[in-house]
């Protein structure tokens, strides 16, 4: 905190200490809520990204189920954009992309995000062989985790084991 002109500086942290990331933070302390507009939906999802690694890296808690409801809404298949998808096994994954895997690895194992962008790709992953994260399952081992417990939940849930 410099006194001189009560301002303090955050050194940028690419993926957690971004501009967008911190005035996320600051629209949920004053707001309760995020709003991102005139954005497209993958920058949103990567703007939403960024402000979890921001939370997780200080310790703020009571966001994660906000985050992946939010990303949730973006990735949900409109029938008017994409009237085409019914079938589609990456319908799910269309505004994903690598960088947002990469990011949200480095959440804690079973955040809400990291859960969700699982069962956002197993559906791909199972049913089309180069699957457009199938280098993420590779080299991304806490991605390989997550989807193998998807998997491995839906396998269980379906009462074929």
């Amino acid at each position: 905190m410099d006194k001189e002109d009560d301002s303090l500086v955050l050194p940028e942290n690419p993926g957690v200490i971004t501009n967008q990331s911190v005035q996320l933070l600051v629209q949920w302390m004053y707001f309760g809520t995020i709003e991102l507009d005139e954005v497209s939906n993958s920058e949103a999802i990567t703007a939403i990204v960024e402000f979890a690694n921001l939370a997780e890296h200080y310790g703020i808690g009571g966001l994660e189920v906000l985050l992946a409801n939010k990303v949730r809404s973006l990735l949900k298949p409109n029938p008017d954009e994409c009237p085409a998808t019914n079938g589609d096994a990456e319908v799910n994954t269309r505004f994903l992309t690598s960088e947002h895997i990469k990011a949200a690895s480095h959440l804690a194992v079973g955040h809400p995000l990291r859960v969700l962008f699982a069962e956002a790709a197993v559906r791909g992953f199972i049913q089309i062989e180069n699957h457009k994260f199938r280098r993420e399952t590779e080299e991304i081992p806490s991605f390989a985790n997550d989807l193998l417990k998807v998997l491995s939940k839906m396998v269980i849930q379906s009462g074929r084991v």
